[in-house]
């Protein structure tokens, strides 16, 4: 799936061969992309995905405690939920597997409020592997 790109950062070199992409016409990619915009807009509105980060002073550059720098790797982790959360839904994707359950993030993009949220807004369906797997196999 493609995602959003932020400020230039390091990325594989397959990010940019196009064959490991979902074909899409222009007007497909358009209308993905504004999807991607209108569920990001939606998901920091709610504090989840890059809100965190943001909350956590996560654009500045200083010397942060132990305890700063673990609350800023989680709110790392919430901005990347928040991105792939966006990106299957602007995929139109039924399914998002995970077993991510935010269960130490504080505010998540997993935690059950957000999920039920995505649900009944997006109609996405969040499963575990052993959900997903139960789920193929009848």
């Amino acid at each position: 799936m493609d995602g959003q790109n932020w400020m230039g950062l390091p990325r594989p070199p397959e990010i940019c061969d196009r064959k490991y992409f979902i074909v899409e016409s222009e007007s497909e990619r358009h209308q993905r992309e504004e999807r991607q915009l209108a569920v990001y807009a939606a998901i920091e509105s709610r504090g989840a995905g890059k809100a965190s980060f943001d909350a956590a002073d996560g654009w500045t550059n200083r010397p942060r405690t132990a305890a700063e720098e673990k609350h800023l790797a989680r709110a790392c982790a919430e901005w990347a939920d928040g991105e792939l959360v966006v990106a299957h839904i602007a995929y139109r994707n039924e399914i998002l597997c995970t077993n991510d359950r935010a269960g130490r993030s504080g505010r998540s993009i997993f935690d059950v409020g957000n999920c039920a949220w995505l649900a009944t807004a997006y109609g996405v369906a969040f499963m575990t592997l052993q959900e997903l797997s139960e789920k193929v196999a009848t």
